[in-house]
């Protein structure tokens, strides 16, 4: 299973842009069979220490339940698929 966690801020632009534009890939990413988490920083603040987060949006990208890649900053859609089926093996 590949999951896909956009971490975010709910005063980042960048964010709320990626979450759109996620969103707006739904159908792509549910055909890769990807589960996809919103976590906001204010309320998750766990995920910062753990992975190291010194800015958002992050895309953290797991594999198994182990991290596989790590986009930091606003993503084209097209990064983010590509992340996706690398980190599944579908290059």
């Amino acid at each position: 299973m590949t999951k896909l966690t956009l971490v975010k801020k709910p005063s980042c632009v960048p964010c709320t842009m990626m979450l759109r534009n996620l969103e707006d890939h739904g159908g792509e990413l549910h055909e890769l069979g990807t589960e996809v988490e919103v976590a906001d920083i204010t309320e998750k603040p766990e995920l910062v220490e753990k992975h190291g987060i010194m800015s958002v949006p992050v895309v953290l990208i797991e594999k198994d339940g182990e991290l596989v890649d790590k986009l930091n900053g606003f993503q084209d859609v097209e990064n983010v698929l590509d992340a996706i089926k690398s980190a599944k093996g579908d290059d």
